[in-house]
């Protein structure tokens, strides 16, 4: 078992049930097949940055630290290791749609990306369809003429 994927039982143990303890949450991953020692689950509860929340009963229970803004929005600790991977991120406004014969449309949209033109963000290609992603309307009306002389020549 990966150190990763005993990480994302853990935020999910500990987001849907109640877990008091750290040898609860050495059982809880047990019960669904993935075996952590005490030390193991408390090294991994500094590293995902859980904290203890005290319930209205007095209880005490395991929560991620933002757990308050998951309750009213989307489940930002979920959002937070998924951006993880993210290397940029880019506003566009616009989009062109290329049309090619079966097969031919990855071609074009790595040699459109390769090219780095200037305004086109990215590309999605499927089998006969490009989908070209543009920062803007001005943009968008530039790459198109540019891709229309392309055409003709």
């Amino acid at each position: 078992m990966s150190r990763a994927a005993r990480h994302l039982a853990i935020v999910d143990i500990v987001t849907s049930e109640m877990v008091r303890s750290q040898q609860e949450l050495v059982e809880r991953l047990a019960e669904r097949g993935l075996s952590a020692t005490q030390t193991t689950v408390s090294r991994d509860i500094r590293d995902l940055g859980l904290v203890k929340r005290s319930l209205p009963s007095g209880e005490v229970r395991y929560a991620t630290a933002d757990a308050d803004l998951q309750s009213s929005g989307p489940d930002l600790a979920s959002l937070r290791r998924a951006f993880r991977s993210v290397a940029s991120i880019e506003e566009a406004s616009a989009l062109l749609v290329l049309r090619t014969p079966s097969g031919f449309a990855n071609r074009v949209a790595v040699e459109i990306d390769g090219q780095r033109v200037d305004g086109v963000v990215g590309t999605l290609a499927g089998d006969d369809t490009i989908l070209i992603i543009l920062r803007g309307p001005d943009d968008a009306k530039r790459v198109q003429d540019l891709f229309s002389d392309l055409m003709a020549s």
